[in-house]
């Protein structure tokens, strides 16, 4: 397993381009294993929806690299 990073909303819910989404549906969230890859799309976004509380998160992965977890142990 490795770790990749989200962006996270403040009400729990996860960046996928064009919606957010549930931690239930976190395999098609947004991701990149690389930090400031996640962190350059936050910065992109939140320059366009400045209300927005917005953090990236480490996720754990399946064998395929998707998200299915966060680090810090909330199961999808």
């Amino acid at each position: 397993m490795q770790t990749v990073y989200c962006i996270q909303r403040g009400d729990g819910l996860f960046y996928a381009k064009q919606q957010w989404l549930a931690l239930a549906q976190l395999k098609q969230a947004f991701h990149s294993s690389d930090y400031d890859v996640v962190l350059n799309e936050l910065i992109e976004y939140n320059s366009k929806h400045i209300n927005e509380r917005l953090a990236v998160v480490a996720c754990r992965t399946d064998e395929k690299g998707r998200p299915t977890a966060l680090a810090s142990g909330e199961i999808a």
